[in-house]
């Protein structure tokens, strides 16, 4: 609800205009949906969203199967908090020093050796700086990419980047995981 009051005050945007009788989706073409130029992080975006898909599927399923931790909230607190801290402090970053010093993997080791619920908390920091970092530091460059006609396009492919990570975690993760155990999908995560 607040934020649809919140979409009330945003500026409305100009539609093209279309000559009568031609469809919406006239445009809507291979083209126009994904930017060839964005590949690269789109790539990246792949593994991304694969590691935190993992992580956000898997993470109470190991603290309970394996630690006996049966409240794992504490991890996902310490993640958020450092996304806060994280976002805007690797933008200036991204700004000052470029994408390479900004894409940081962080926590994924660190919660494959976990034993207790400090383990747990030093991951989530670290996984909080470096997963809630990488987000708006991916659609920055994928946005960089391309002329400012093709922001949607580049935007498209940052996204379908993400769509397949999450696919193919959840089920190449799910096997992982039921064959060699939580600890080894986590790290291969």
């Amino acid at each position: 609800a607040f934020g649809l009051v919140l979409v009330c005050f945003t500026a409305p945007t100009k539609v093209p205009a279309r000559l009568p009788g031609q469809s919406m989706f006239g445009g809507l073409k291979l083209n126009n949906l994904f930017a060839k130029e964005a590949i690269s992080p789109m790539i990246i975006n792949v593994a991304f969203q694969g590691t935190r898909t993992g992580i956000t599927v898997f993470m109470a399923a190991f603290a309970l199967e394996e630690l006996g931790i049966a409240n794992i909230g504490v991890f996902a607190t310490a993640a958020s908090l450092m996304g806060w801290v994280a976002r805007p402090a690797l933008g200036i970053l991204l700004d000052k020093k470029g994408p390479i010093a900004t894409l940081i993997p962080a926590g994924l080791l660190c919660l494959a050796f976990a034993q207790d619920l400090t383990w747990f908390i030093i991951s989530g920091i670290l996984i909080g700086i470096g997963q809630n970092g990488i987000s708006p530091v991916l659609m920055t460059i994928s946005m960089r990419t391309v002329p400012a006609e093709r922001k949607a396009a580049a935007n498209s492919t940052n996204y379908l980047g993400m769509d397949i990570g999450s696919a193919l975690a959840s089920t190449v993760g799910g096997v992982l995981c039921a064959v060699f155990g939580y600890r080894v999908g986590f790290a291969a995560f």
